[in-house]
């Protein structure tokens, strides 16, 4: 009977030894597989940080021109507004790239899965909410750069085509009202799908790619869990 204890127990002793080195191995597997999708995480938001750079670049543009525009033209009270604007919108581009680049600095890659996309999260309300104030902007912005670019060359088209500014106003207003009406539509019961639409075409590619490289490590890591211990069931 003492022999046949003994051997139990060494058999225990076995099991509990094989488990630890599957656990162990399991993790390995895992990490291994955790630092290359991790890798793969970055370079997919590398055209995001990419289009920041352009972006800023963008905004210096708008800036140097925002300038032109009024204090070559101090005698031109609209063409000094509308440099202004254009100014104020160069700044705007600015900050909105300069903060995105900083969130994405910000990703702690070595965080626990849920660490990271609450940082992407935040990535993402970012760039989504800065792109579609500075996207709606548009629909307005176009008419101070026509006259701004017009004024480069000698021409004052406000005071030629008035016209081509007060209907460009109207066309202007309605799409923003249009478009504003689209995103409080979009908050409401049974219109998710279309907040889901907006929010996936103002995120980006970079973005969506990203997300779904942080939920196949989740998966992954729900799946390959540590198996039971196969030494208490023996005991059972």
């Amino acid at each position: 009977m003492t022999d046949v204890s003994l051997d139990l127990d060494e058999f225990k002793q076995a099991w509990q030894r094989l488990d630890r080195r599957l656990a162990a191995q399991q993790a390995l597997a895992f990490q291994a597989f955790r630092d290359g999708r991790v890798r793969s995480l970055r370079r997919r938001l590398w055209p995001l940080y990419g289009g920041q750079i352009v972006q800023m670049l963008l905004a210096l543009a708008f800036i140097v021109t925002g300038v032109f525009g009024w204090s070559r033209h101090g005698n031109l009270p609209h063409l000094v507004v509308a440099g202004v604007i254009m100014h104020a919108y160069g700044i705007a581009l600015g900050i909105a790239a300069g903060r995105t680049i900083a969130l994405m600095h910000r990703v702690d890659y070595a965080a626990p899965v849920v660490s990271i996309q609450r940082q992407l999260a935040d990535l993402r309300a970012w760039h989504v909410r800065t792109g579609r104030w500075l996207g709606q902007a548009w629909w307005l912005l176009w008419m101070p750069c026509l006259m701004v670019a017009a004024a480069a060359v000698g021409a004052d088209l406000w005071r030629r085509a008035p016209g081509v500014f007060g209907f460009g106003a109207a066309i202007g207003v309605i799409g923003l009202l249009l478009t504003e009406g689209a995103a409080r539509l979009s908050r409401q019961p049974g219109w998710t799908w279309l907040a889901a639409l907006n929010d996936d075409a103002m995120a980006g590619a970079s973005l969506r790619r990203a997300q779904a490289v942080l939920d196949e490590i989740r998966r992954f890591e729900h799946d390959d869990t540590t198996p039971p211990d196969r030494a208490d069931e023996c005991q059972r």
